[in-house]
């Protein structure tokens, strides 16, 4: 097929963030070997040793750029100046041009390369309200990427600070993406309580779980595709379209990477350490009483549209079960509750089998 086009173009952004990137390794080191003169292939990533000992194979060093330059600096001047005069927060300070290009100049002089350490530092300068409360931060900016997720997590309100761990914890190992309103239901739920989901817990802004995980995460209009299904004279009948939807994602990859590591156990925010099983078996325990909430004889278009996690749980509780094993604990206790229900909830996680 590439030899019928005049030329074909090959564009990879962020390899190390793939999850499953030996695959796509193999895959580029595959086509490279064709040797085919009108396949171009770009690839972008860190520097991290399995892909470069992979590439090295078939790149040459003058088929390799170092973006760590003054091209980067210079686009993250660029980046910065725009925010200042752009972003609601930071235009307090367009009339005081001195004040921009401190900040300018400070941030630049601090950033190392790093777009997303400038990001944060934004966000962060933001809440600054006064000149003496702008200087402040400025000479107390956090020297890496870890130190400022540190700093982002320990500044959390207290009373959000489970609802934030949730969050993350969701979006670490969910099995796909969620939307918003998924993320709003999630944190809703009392495992322990009495009832274990109550709607009126939910957020009365759901774009305000911003507000609550900060620079951490973001939302994004993505093309989703709506699953469900309804059950007609004893037959259960699938349903799905695709429309753009309201998506909750971590900020950026270094976000999860920095949750699931060694290094923040080690640190100051060590309570927001997110580790698979313990995490995953928080999940089971949330999809299952979510699950058990549903008496009716079957769910319909309505009920998934008032309750938006029914799917996700129904069909992926089973999975983040089996993750986290056995432990004769909430989990397990719920799961049984779930089998054994005299109602019709269990017939209603049946998309689960």
């Amino acid at each position: 097929m590439v030899q019928e086009f005049d030329g074909v173009f090959i564009i990879l952004d962020a390899l190390d963030e793939c999850r499953e990137r030996e695959k796509l390794l193999d895959s580029i080191s595959e086509w490279a070997g064709w040797a085919i003169g009108k396949l171009h292939t770009l690839v972008t990533s860190r520097r991290e040793s399995d892909i470069e000992d992979s590439l090295d194979c078939f790149i040459s060093d003058c088929q390799k750029i170092n973006i760590q330059s003054t091209l980067v600096d210079e686009d993250i001047l660029t980046y910065i100046h725009s925010k200042l005069r752009t972003n609601g927060g930071m235009k307090r300070w367009q009339k005081y041009p001195e004040v921009q290009r401190e900040i300018e100049m400070t941030l630049m002089k601090e950033a190392n390369g790093m777009f997303r350490w400038a990001a944060c530092q934004l966000d962060a300068l933001r809440k600054c309200l006064n000149l003496k409360a702008l200087r402040k931060a400025l000479k107390a900016l956090p020297a890496t990427l870890d130190e400022t997720y540190a700093r982002i997590l320990n500044n959390i309100c207290s009373e959000y600070k489970e609802n934030a761990f949730a969050i993350l914890q969701w979006l670490v190992y969910s099995a796909r993406p969620l939307r918003l309103e998924e993320v709003v239901d999630v944190i809703a739920v009392d495992v322990k309580g009495n009832p274990r989901f109550d709607p009126e817990d939910r957020l009365a802004e759901p774009r305000e779980i911003l507000k609550i995980s900060s620079s951490l995460v973001t939302i994004v209009e993505e093309s989703m595709e709506t699953q469900g299904y309804l059950v007609e004279d004893g037959r259960r009948e699938e349903y799905g379209y695709y429309n753009f939807q309201a998506v909750i994602r971590l900020a950026h990859f270094s976000v999860k990477e920095y949750l699931v590591s060694d290094r923040i156990r080690a640190g100051s925010a060590a309570s927001y350490s997110i580790q698979e099983i313990p995490a995953n078996r928080s999940m089971a325990e949330v999809w299952l009483a979510y699950l058990l909430q549903f008496e009716k004889p079957s769910l319909d278009k309505e009920t998934f549209k008032e309750y938006p996690l029914a799917i996700y749980a129904a069909k992926f509780w089973m999975r983040h079960a089996h993750v986290a094993g056995e432990d004769n604990g909430a989990k397990d206790s719920l799961s049984m509750e779930l089998l054994q229900c005299k109602g019709n909830a269990f017939m209603n996680s049946i998309p689960t089998l």
